[in-house]
């Protein structure tokens, strides 16, 4: 309607013809396709390509028909944005990111690869704007999908400097494997040589399994052997569970090679946190850790006597802290208080609504106990590619999952070649991770949930759940040796956040986070304001603490303030060594004769 005003105010022809242009944009789909040469296949956005190719599409919705065109349009259309997009004197630098990253979403999600020559593409990544690092990792990740062989040099070189980042690395690296073939191969070979750090390597063996994987199998068991009894197993084991037979392959050379007892314990916990318990790697690494990998179902007799014991001896304090234990992973998929992973059922009611029975079958054999919502996919693409997930979305060109890390992984229709009912996201031998004890007080804590009147109540006050630590903060702002010059340098620009979650009454633990994360912590939590108005911010104890709402800040444990419509951070700053207690809870509080309507933002 808005359109059709603006149009009333035009007055004599010339603005009327470019009225028509304009009208194209908003109904192209109401225009029978235009007849294609005998070169060139019919396109869906014919009428919209005229329009774009006339340049008189308005700068304000030049972004609007590019976003069309890349996803709808076939490999002539996506030429041409990629020749405006690589043109010095084309798009500016916003829109040329947003055409690169157009394209790269059309190769992925819908296979279409622009038509003509792409070996261009190598020189944004050879020879790209320093000040524009994510159009160089763009340009990588689109020489991988379009499988362009002259980009194998340039990747090699991107791998063998030590300087690249871990974003860069790890694209360069996808895209060789993608382009595959024996150049490709060698290149990787040479990267899991003695030579290279540790790190590179194993991203080179995990890359290596897509293209020859028995020989990758056979590099990543000595790897295992050489990474110790602390090092990280995830990138080499995820790589073989991602293959369709990698497991088995993993398995095998495993068995020759076995590693440390303490480092096929690691490699056993990523596999269950994947919710992934493949038969053949478990039985192998549960025999070099010492523990029973394929434990049996409980039978009713043990169900009873492990319900006596949680009676008896079960503590739902200690069964939180099992239960927040990140070898676990039951954050990464189940919520508390809505705050936590969303992969699983929200487990707030959980005993007020569940017998004990039920949660200790759940947790034993969680096969049995699958809630129809929660039934997972698996998919094993026509590259060998497997994933697995809870269904979040399908249409006639993609499927997409969510997977036991709560991530959404996106799987083009035209890749699938074999999809099966899977079993629960949650594996079966949990149990073998936890004394009996720790199970007897995490089957107690879980049977509390919900139960009105305890510290495990159903949340009633808006109290902050869900936080988010910042893992990058400057050396001398986590010693809380900065100046405020230093810390406003810090904030203005983009930081890497981790999930932090508070227990079920509210209250965060500190001690973990400032070991890891240093003694002053840098916490962020967000609320969603829907009517503006005075809202009450109150927390336990404000020693060691520093509250920031916008340009806002204050040190008082309680306050009001008035915020606009719209969602909002609540950034504490924390000294750990000051504060009396190694725990904080915040709430939000409504102000008597306030209009405001808000609430605080949970989830992952």
């Amino acid at each position: 309607m808005h359109h059709c005003r603006h149009v009333c105010l035009f007055q004599h022809a010339g603005q009327l013809a470019r009225m028509a242009f304009v009208a194209v944009l908003f109904v192209p789909v109401l225009r029978p396709p235009t007849h294609a040469s005998a070169e060139e296949p019919a396109s869906a956005v014919a009428s919209v390509m005229r329009l774009l190719k006339s340049g008189r599409v308005p700068s304000a919705r030049l972004g609007t028909v590019i976003k069309q065109i890349a996803r709808r349009g076939n490999e002539h259309d996506l030429a041409y944005l990629f020749d405006q997009a690589s043109a010095s004197l084309g798009y500016d630098a916003a829109l040329r990111l947003e055409a690169y990253r157009l394209l790269v979403d059309a190769a992925a999600n819908r296979k279409v690869i622009p038509a003509g020559d792409l070996s261009r593409i190598t020189q944004i990544i050879t020879t790209g704007p320093s000040d524009t690092p994510e159009l160089r990792l763009l340009a990588i990740r689109l020489a991988g999908l379009w499988k362009v062989s002259s980009a194998l040099e340039p990747l090699q070189m991107i791998l063998e400097d030590n300087a690249t980042s871990p974003q860069e690395r790890q694209a360069a690296l996808d895209a060789l494997t993608a382009i595959g073939g024996p150049s490709a191969r060698k290149a990787l070979v040479q990267l899991t040589r003695e030579t290279n750090s540790i790190d590179v390597r194993s991203q080179a063996v995990a890359a290596l399994a897509n293209l020859d994987v028995d020989f990758a199998a056979e590099r990543a068991a000595t790897l295992l052997q050489e990474l110790g009894d602390d090092g990280d197993p995830t990138v080499i084991v995820g790589a073989f569970l991602d293959r369709e037979g990698g497991s088995r392959k993993l398995a095998a050379a495993v068995e020759k090679a076995p590693p440390s007892k303490d480092m096929a314990m690691l490699a056993m916990r990523h596999m269950y946190s994947v919710g992934r318990s493949d038969e053949e790697l478990a039985g192998v690494l549960g025999r070099i850790a010492g523990i029973d990998a394929n434990p049996q179902p409980l039978t009713k007799q043990q169900v009873a006597e492990k319900i006596k014991q949680v009676a008896a001896h079960g503590n739902a304090v200690r069964g939180e802290d099992v239960f927040r234990r990140a070898d676990l992973s039951c954050t990464k998929c189940h919520a508390l208080s809505k705050a936590g992973g969303q992969v699983g059922p929200d487990l707030s009611p959980l005993g007020a609504s569940s017998p004990a029975d039920y949660i200790i079958n759940s947790i034993s054999n969680p096969d049995q106990q699958i809630k129809e919502a929660f039934t997972t996919r698996v998919v094993v693409t026509v590259d060998g590619l497997v994933f697995q997930g809870i269904v979040v979305d399908r249409n006639d060109e993609r499927l997409v999952l969510k997977d036991a890390k709560g991530e959404q992984v996106t799987v083009p229709t035209a890749d699938i070649d074999e999809e099966v009912e899977g079993k629960s996201l949650m594996p079966k031998g949990l149990m073998k991770f936890m004394t009996e004890a720790e199970f007897v007080d995490l089957v107690k804590f879980l049977s509390m949930l919900g139960k009105p009147g305890t510290d495990y109540a159903i949340r009633q006050t808006p109290r902050m759940q869900r936080w988010r630590v910042l893992t990058d903060v400057p050396e001398s702002l986590r010693n809380g040796t900065g100046d405020e010059a230093e810390q406003d340098a810090y904030l203005s620009g983009p930081t890497e956040q981790a999930p932090a979650y508070a227990r079920v009454n509210g209250d965060l633990p500190l001690d973990d986070l400032a070991t890891k994360w240093g003694p002053v912590l840098y916490l962020v939590g967000e609320v969603d304001v829907t009517q503006p108005g005075e809202i009450g911010v109150r927390l336990d104890s404000a020693e060691g603490a520093v509250i920031s709402l916008g340009s806002f800040s204050s040190a008082d444990p309680e306050f009001t303030l008035t915020l606009p419509r719209g969602r909002h951070a609540v950034m504490l700053q924390v000294d750990t060594r000051v504060r009396p207690v190694s725990t904080l809870r915040l709430e939000l509080f409504r102000v008597p004769s306030s209009t405001a309507q808000f609430e605080v933002v949970d989830g992952a």
